[in-house]
């Protein structure tokens, strides 16, 4: 069950070590995870330009947005909008990861 007081530090773990080893990451590609939290997560680093979610299902997506809207919440983020797939950063792409990564 997802519930923002544990849900939140295995994001961090997952996103910051990697943000934080790259210089000046700037254009992130988040594969699945649709429920938010990790692009939450990414859209705390004030160097990113460019959010790419590459997630094969919507209604993952959908029913994290309505049933547990903390974890795609973006609000305290500084320049940011109340739900992050909102953030004009973040591209959404509802395609088989595999498949867009073979034709990009």
């Amino acid at each position: 069950r997802a519930h923002d007081s544990t849900h939140t530090p295995c994001n961090e773990a997952i996103v910051h070590p990697g943000m934080f080893t790259h210089p000046h990451p700037r254009t992130v590609a988040i594969i699945g995870q649709g429920d938010g939290a990790v692009l939450r997560e990414v859209l705390k680093h004030d160097t990113v330009e460019i959010v790419k979610m590459i997630e094969p299902d919507r209604t993952l997506v959908d029913v994290a947005k309505k049933h547990f809207p903390f974890l795609s919440d973006c609000s305290i983020i500084s320049g940011s909008t109340e739900c992050c797939y909102d953030d004009p950063r973040v591209e959404l792409i509802i395609e088989d990861p595999i498949q867009w990564f073979s034709s990009h």
